[in-house]
């Protein structure tokens, strides 16, 4: 579980930008919050904002340092961590912090890292023990080598420069290591590497790789799309051929398979509707996560899908019955009608400055009541976070 994330000199944010995903003991208990380590979280986190004003960068944190620490290892010599910095400041190193805890053992940890070009300036984890945070490992250049201390570090030696410590010591299956790269793996978005939204035809044949390597899920999305009152009985898979060639090397399709009466009807998934389109990949993303207790990122969550759904998606991750092991949902959004399902606590907003972006929480905002129409009045520009027109 996520508890809070912090970047600074990334992308279009220069100074520190951090997305807090605790609540204080005013805010009601409901199904929005649980409990981790003595504090309270949420599981839905919305992030409002113009457009280009760094709502998408925002989300891009979690899943780059999801591939940093578990893919990193198999990255070519030659290619750079995933965080880029500042336009105006690329000669700065880009930071970054999260705090979360792991859904094995309730462990709380803190991972920092610092990337400069293609090197790792500096890596360092700490587990929360009793009240304190002690060090499970540090790594730190130091002119041309580096120095590790504490977890895994006879393996030091020969460290590449553009590999998460993580990610190393899992080659050498080392068990903390192996739990951490596994809860990192649990970060999914439909973003492709960790960068661009994925057009609804790519996401629906990522999708489609997904179901079907997983009859279980997909038996459980055809029942979940059924209860949505999308009518689809069955989904079959077939290997198409290549244009002109009679083999099957072309990719996989999936086809939503529809009855009536004694007559069946295949259709592409990707020829269906758009609004189905959408359901079929985001359910390739939430499912999982929904299973592993993991983070699901979405970026415009709204797209393409009814205002009921989008309620129906966020309700999968509000309800115990449907997330017993407390997965975070974190998206960004234009539809303003959806503040109105979440607390203040569960906004963040993006604003442009003349150094870029910045975020703040609407609850950090004087005078924003629990029960206001967050949706008209953020329309109204009374919060910020919208376009200025000259």
């Amino acid at each position: 579980m996520v508890i809070s994330y912090e970047v600074e000199n990334y992308l279009s944010f220069l100074r520190p930008a951090r997305v807090d995903l605790t609540v204080g003991a005013a805010v009601p208990d409901n199904y929005h919050f649980v409990p981790a380590d003595g504090v309270r979280v949420a599981k839905i986190i919305g992030i409002y904002g113009a457009n280009a004003s760094g709502k998408t960068n925002l989300l891009r944190v979690l899943p780059a340092l999801a591939d940093f620490i578990s893919e990193s290892f198999n990255k070519p010599l030659e290619s750079a961590p995933p965080f880029a910095p500042h336009f105006f400041n690329p000669d700065a190193p880009v930071k970054i912090h999260v705090e979360f805890q792991s859904p094995e053992d309730g462990s709380r940890y803190r991972y920092s890292v610092e990337v400069l070009g293609k090197r790792v300036l500096s890596e360092s984890l700490k587990r929360k023990t009793s009240k304190l945070f002690s060090r499970v490992f540090e790594r730190n250049w130091e002119g041309d080598t580096y120095r590790v201390v504490g977890l895994g570090d006879r393996h030091a030696p020969n460290l590449r420069e553009n590999v998460s410590w993580l990610s190393w010591l899992a080659q050498y299956n080392v068990p903390e290591a192996l739990e951490l790269v596994q809860y990192f793996k649990s970060i999914s978005s439909n973003m492709i590497g960790s960068n661009v939204r994925k057009q609804s035809w790519f996401g629906s044949l990522m999708a489609t790789e997904f179901f079907r390597r997983s009859p279980d899920y997909t038996a459980r999305a055809i029942k979940q799309l059924n209860r949505w009152d999308i009518d689809i009985n069955d989904i079959c898979f077939e290997k198409l051929a290549l244009p002109g060639s009679d083999n099957t090397d072309g990719p996989w399709m999936a086809y939503g398979v529809n009855k009536r009466g004694d007559k069946t009807v295949r259709i592409p998934m990707i020829e269906e509707s758009s609004g189905t389109n959408g359901l079929f990949s985001v359910l390739s993303i939430v499912m999982p996560v929904l299973d592993n207790g993991g983070v699901a990122i979405i970026d415009e969550l709204e797209t393409d899908l009814h205002p009921h759904m989008v309620d129906a998606l966020l309700d999968l991750f509000v309800q115990p019955d449907t997330n017993p092991r407390n997965a975070q949902l974190i998206f960004a959004s234009h539809a303003d009608w959806l503040m109105n399902l979440l607390h203040k606590t569960q906004i963040m907003l993006v604003d442009k400055t003349e150094e870029g972006s910045e975020v703040f929480r609407l609850s950090d905002l004087k005078g924003v009541q629990a029960r206001e129409n967050y949706s008209a009045r953020y329309r109204s520009g009374a919060y910020g976070g919208v376009p200025e027109f000259n």
